[in-house]
């Protein structure tokens, strides 16, 4: 009676632990949208989803997917489309509860954000989402935050 009463509360830890679990660091794999990395040049994103409907030198904007460039290169990648999807697999219209199996607490506490950080040290890098009414809006992969 006690072994059962042991394996029953231990897998009741084991599976709320899972969602009171602190926030999870992004590894650069997870800055990727399609075959879009961050940091990528304007030809990989050309490969990946073709001419855009609107460019210029800071903004590249297909149906759905806005591609932001610093330095000629990938800042951050908007999705605002359900078929655009993270590495991981979050979309447009997901339950923002999804976000959370996905990725563990935002590490920005009242908003949706998850953050790239190396060692120690405050990154630009992340995810960030815009939701209403539980539903994700908007994802951004990339340079969501401002450190300046």
């Amino acid at each position: 009676m006690v072994r059962i009463f042991t394996t029953v509360l231990t897998l009741a830890l084991v599976s709320t632990g899972a969602a009171s679990r602190g926030p999870r660091a992004l590894a650069d794999s997870d800055l990727v949208v399609g075959t879009v990395a961050y940091g990528a040049d304007s030809a990989a994103v050309r490969r990946a989803y073709g001419a855009p409907l609107k460019a210029d030198s800071s903004v590249w904007v297909y149906s759905g997917l806005r591609v932001f460039f610093k330095n000629s290169k990938v800042h951050q990648v908007e999705l605002s489309d359900p078929r655009y999807q993270t590495v991981r697999g979050l979309r447009v219209g997901d339950p923002v509860e999804r976000a959370t199996a996905l990725y563990g607490a935002s590490c920005v506490g009242g908003f949706f954000f998850y953050c790239r950080t190396v060692g120690g040290s405050p990154d630009v890098r992340g995810i960030g989402l815009e939701v209403v009414k539980g539903k994700i809006k908007v994802i951004r992969v990339g340079a969501v935050f401002d450190l300046d």
